[in-house]
């Protein structure tokens, strides 16, 4: 860097208080944050050792018990080994120590904040803002339980009566929310962080057949870099069975579908398997890459054959361990740099680009009927 222009970042830095002002080349560089699984890394960097980047926001929508929380416990503890430090903000009262620390957070050393009033959430983020320190991973649990103060107030300040709270003040919400998520995005660029936040669902009761809806407000889809979305069905002791062969549930499978990706292709479907005793199978998925790339072949009556050492196996079982060397998940990587190769769900991506469209459209008419 020249000295005239060393000289002239000053001068601005100066003149622009709390502005990220430098060269190029230093300010757009960043750190990944590992998933927990290998495809979801695909599926978020085109890379299965790439994931989350830091300086971006990403939100997680499902329903219920679908993995969101232990997501942001999971890489929250990827991220804690690589020097950030945890900052959960809950706004529902349903988080405990043991929860996070069975996920793998160093809870001596992660900042936990009780705050449903969105007016919190921003207090916290500005103190985050102001602190010397920087490195943060900032987890918001959940967007849909944030409420404003007002409704506090008007409900006599029992906080037990918070989830029967009107919503009649939905607009007034959605406003401050959007106002919080772009204290959030300023964050994470001044702080050299990362954000996970969950979200929720809610159906469209249009009757036009429209897609799921992502609660509060427009701009909790508008700010964030990624949205996961995620769908879970149980894996049973007898998967592939009959019904009544199945046995009972030791697992759950999800399907991660990436509705927003600004660093790479949307629309991707990525599988996550968590079995309940073992935990989380961070190779699912694999084996059916490595058919693709031509790595492992399989044949009739569930013959395996390893391209890479010449080694035949039979049964599903027996192949997934052959991905779980060093070497095969290298090659597994090469090949998905080379072929460019996305699994992009087509009927996903023509729901969420109408509704979309049909969001845009509504945004035009109301402006033009506003003046």
């Amino acid at each position: 860097m020249t000295t005239s222009l060393d000289k002239l970042i000053k001068n601005l830095s100066k003149a622009a208080k709390g502005v990220h002002i430098d060269v190029l080349a230093n300010s757009l560089n960043y750190e990944v944050i590992s998933t927990p699984a290998y495809d979801l890394n695909r599926i978020l960097s085109g890379s299965l050792f790439g994931g989350l980047r830091t300086t971006k926001m990403t939100l997680i929508v499902g329903p219920e018990h679908s993995f969101k929380s232990s997501f942001m416990m999971l890489c929250s503890a990827a991220a804690q080994k690589m020097g950030y430090t945890p900052v959960i903000i809950e706004t529902e009262g349903a988080y405990d120590v043991e929860f996070a620390a069975r996920w793998g957070v160093n809870v001596d050393n992660a900042i936990y904040a009780y705050a449903p009033l969105v007016s919190d959430v921003d207090i916290l983020l500005n103190g985050l803002i102001e602190a010397e320190d920087d490195k943060f991973m900032i987890c918001i649990d959940s967007i849909g339980g944030l409420f404003r103060r007002k409704v506090f107030d008007d409900m006599g300040g029992k906080e037990g009566t918070v989830r029967s709270a009107p919503t009649a003040d939905q607009g007034s919400l959605a406003k401050d929310i959007k106002t919080m998520l772009k204290t959030l995005a300023y964050t994470l660029i001044h702080k050299n962080s990362i954000a996970i936040c969950a979200g929720h669902y809610y159906g469209n009761p249009s009757g036009y057949g429209d897609a799921e809806q992502i609660g509060g407000g427009k701009y909790v889809k508008l700010a964030p870099h990624y949205i996961i979305s995620l769908k879970k069905s149980p894996i049973y002791e007898n998967q592939g069975e009959s019904v009544s062969k199945r046995g009972r549930i030791i697992g759950q499978e999800i399907k991660a579908i990436t509705l927003k990706n600004r660093v790479y292709k949307p629309f991707q479907e990525a599988t996550i398997e968590i079995n309940f005793e073992q935990g989380i199978n961070k190779y699912a998925g694999l084996l059916e890459l490595a058919i693709r790339a031509g790595l492992i072949t399989q044949g009739g009556a569930g013959w395996y054959t390893n391209n890479l050492t010449a080694d035949k196996v039979q049964g599903k079982e027996n192949a997934e361990h052959w991905i779980k060397d060093t070497d095969m998940i290298k090659k597994i990587d090469e090949w998905l740099q080379s072929s460019g190769y996305s699994n992009i769900n087509n009927s996903i991506k023509d729901i969420v680009e109408t509704q979309d469209n049909l969001e845009e459209r509504q945004l035009k008419e109301d402006d033009e009927s506003n003046g």
